[in-house]
């Protein structure tokens, strides 16, 4: 069984997880497939299409994104990796029958490419023109690639050999995997700058894929990608082709009275232009940095691309430069500033000025009044040599009163809550002179002036004073409870006292400003009323049961045609008697309301508990319907139609017209008696109908909502 082992390049300035990294595989089948190592899943991307038929066996990335391919007849292939199709882009010799089967790109523009006689060839795609390099003396059995600027083939000796670009003869054995069968294929990714991993994989069609341990020349499985896979490649390989490599670095020494001292930096590698600092922040396009003070320096030289390699460099001091043998220190205590720091020094030229975080210079080597935290000292001698170090004065600022909460509820009941933060371990709260405590709240007080004091476990303390307003204790006055049955029942509360506005609620519900709570029901409620200092007061209370009233039932007679004559005659159930029974606004003691005019009526029952029930009763008005039994449709605008008629309006549900034959000639349903446009014109799908006798058939309901059913005959006069 053959194994490919593929290295793919991915460079970046941060590293990448592998969950993240993609490349681009091709399968004996020259199909295109988008690998992704989180999952280990292969993707179909495009079937490559070659003109003229043969093999493709690798394919890489240049610079500049574009996907190239070589068959193995030497055809270097432009791919459209969206859709497979290739342009032709160079034709390599081959004469010598050498079988290319590897192909790699690096930062300028070339591909390299060797066959599997060791003939190893390089393309340039500014030129479009080749040169042959020589031969490796091994033959190449599927890919190339760089590693770390080295070209490295996979021969077809299970070898992974270092390739000699200037000499290719004198290339060397790098490592020998013993995998029992044929390597095709390298391809390298490249987490950052620095980092590469390496993968293997097999030609067999489970595509089982391998990680490369190149310091120890051992393969561990991965994953298997059930893909053929004789190619692989990824976007940025070619950033592996020329690591940023610092060659050499040079200084000169300098005196402290005028730095001289210099730093020179020769570089070479990288993709795209080289840019030099000394604090890879600020970077210039030239190795050589002077004026610098003696001390040691990190030189960073980065590419174009943003990779980059850094090296210590020493900028050493002409004459002997001061040190600081001792810093005594003082702690700050309670955060009030008094810290200090003393300076002890040797060596260099007197005398000596002293200088704390950059600031002016001093001739006494001590420090006072400071506040706790990390200070750079700095000693500057009689040559202007200079020493610094960082001194770290110990102290937490004391504790400090941030906020007094003040709850002015009456004698007695008043509060008061300390907000405080900073100090040293627990705080402790007191008032006045008492004892202190670990909570930050005091109850039960009474109006007046406190003293606040917070003290932490050094000892620092803060104090503060706030004033408790005298007011009216906040009470609930009175409540009233209205039991009416399931989500009819009320609860009226009433509190004085306090410091407006007052607010209430219910069973932990959101707070209102009324006392008012309608829609309840039976049960055990938590009333809770609080003024704008968050005082409280509170009661429990009770609705009990109660069935209300309700209506049983409502007899309707209709009102005749034309006259007030309806009559409603009311039912009840439930409640408490006596009740009171109102309709439209009229109060009356009994249920029966004669002398109705037709319409609708608000009917309410209240019993003597002020429990009511409350519904829309229709009194209807019992017209006679008429039915003509001739009309005249001859468009002189009168009985045009044959319509029925009632004083109060009816709701026809079916209208239907019959020849002496029974043939249905006109029907319509759902309409008002006041549609005239809906009764029949004496036409039969848009013709006129001949005079004569016709049978109808109608179905109404009434204005008290009865369905009454109608049928006779009528005559079409023409």
């Amino acid at each position: 069984m053959a194994i490919r082992i593929f290295i793919i390049s991915w460079i970046t300035m941060q590293v990448i997880a592998l969950s993240g990294q993609e490349f681009l595989v091709i399968n004996s089948n020259r199909e295109l497939f988008r690998v992704d190592m989180g999952d280990c899943s292969a993707r179909f991307v495009s079937f490559v299409q070659v003109n003229g038929g043969g093999s493709i066996s690798d394919i890489t990335y240049t610079d500049d994104g574009r996907l190239w391919g070589i068959t193995t007849d030497g055809r270097l292939l432009i791919i459209t990796e969206s859709t497979g199709e290739t342009t032709v882009a160079y034709n390599l010799p081959n004469g010598n029958s050498p079988f290319f089967t590897s192909l790699a790109a690096d930062g300028e523009g070339r591909i390299y490419t060797a066959g599997s006689n060791g003939d190893l060839y390089v393309f340039d795609t500014q030129t479009s023109s080749h040169t042959y390099l020589g031969n490796i003396g091994y033959g190449s059995a599927g890919d190339l690639t760089f590693y770390q600027g080295q070209l490295i083939m996979v021969s077809t000796t299970n070898w992974m050999i270092d390739v000699n670009l200037e000499d290719p003869p004198s290339s060397s054995l790098r490592m020998n995997f013993n995998v029992g069968g044929q390597i095709f294929g390298i391809v390298t990714f490249v987490e950052d700058c620095d980092n590469t991993v390496t993968y293997a994989t097999n030609d067999a069609v489970n595509g089982g894929v391998y990680q490369v341990d190149f310091s120890t020349n051992q393969l561990s499985p991965a994953c298997n990608l059930g893909v053929r896979i004789f190619g692989a490649a990824s976007l940025l390989e070619f950033l592996a082709a020329d690591p940023v490599v610092i060659d050499e670095v040079t200084t000169t020494p300098t005196s402290c009275v005028s730095p001289q001292g210099s730093i020179e930096v020769l570089a070479s590698g990288g993709n795209g232009p080289l840019s030099y600092s000394l604090d890879s922040i600020h970077f210039q396009s030239n190795g050589t940095f002077t004026g610098l003070l003696p001390g040691d320096y990190t030189v960073y030289v980065q590419d174009g691309r943003g990779c980059s390699a850094s090296q210590m460099a020493a900028v050493g001091a002409i004459g002997e430069a001061p040190v600081i043998t001792a810093l005594s220190v003082q702690a700050d205590s309670c955060g009030v500033g008094n810290g200090a720091i003393a300076i002890d020094v040797e060596g260099g030229l007197l005398p000596y000025q002293y200088a704390l975080n950059g600031g002016a210079l001093a001739d006494a080597p001590q420090f006072n009044g400071l506040q706790g935290g990390a200070y750079t000292v700095r000693v500057i001698d009689g040559r202007g040599c200079s020493v610094s170090q960082i001194a770290t004065v110990p102290g937490a600022p004391g504790p400090q009163i941030e906020r007094i909460g003040v709850r002015s509820c009456g004698p007695g009941r008043s509060v008061l809550s300390v907000d405080a933060g900073g100090g040293t371990g627990p705080l402790l709260y007191a008032i006045g002179e008492g004892a202190g405590q670990a909570e930050p709240e005091f109850t039960g007080l009474d109006a007046g002036t406190f003293l606040i004091s917070v003290r932490d476990e050094a000892g620092c303390t803060d104090v503060q004073s706030t004033t408790i307003l005298a007011v009216e204790i906040l009470e609930i006055t009175s409540i009233e409870a209205q039991a009416c049955g399931a989500g009819n029942s009320s609860l009226t509360a009433m509190a004085s006292g306090g410091s407006a506005p007052l607010k209430y609620g219910l069973n932990g519900g959101p707070p209102q400003n009324s006392g008012s709570f309608e829609n309840l029901s039976a049960g055990v409620y938590a009333l809770l009323v609080t003024d704008k200092n968050g005082c409280e007061a509170s009661e429990i209370l009770s609705i009990p049961e109660y069935i209300p009233p309700r209506i049983a039932g409502v007899e309707v007679v209709p009102s005749r045609c034309g006259t007030d004559s309806g009559v409603l005659q009311v039912e009840t159930e439930g409640g408490t008697p006596p009740f009171l029974y109102i309709l439209d606004g009229k109060e009356q003691p009994g249920g029966e309301f004669p002398g109705l005019a037709p319409g609708r009526y608000l009917l309410s029952i209240l019993d003597v508990n002020g429990c009511g029930v409350m519904d829309s009763v229709l009194v209807g008005e019992r017209c006679p319907i008429y039915f003509p039994n001739a009309f005249s449709p001859n468009e002189d605008g009168r009985n045009d139609r044959f319509e029925i008629y009632s004083s109060a309006g009816v709701q026809i549900l079916n209208f239907r017209i019959f020849n002496r034959w029974g043939g249905l000639v006109y029907e319509r349903q759902g309409f008002s008696s006041e549609e005239k446009s809906s009764f029949w014109d004496g036409r039969f799908r848009g013709e006129p109908m001949p005079a004569g006798v016709y049978a109808f058939y109608v179905e109404v309901r009434n204005a008290i909502g009865e369905e009454e059913f109608f049928e006779g005959e009528v005559q079409l006069v023409r």
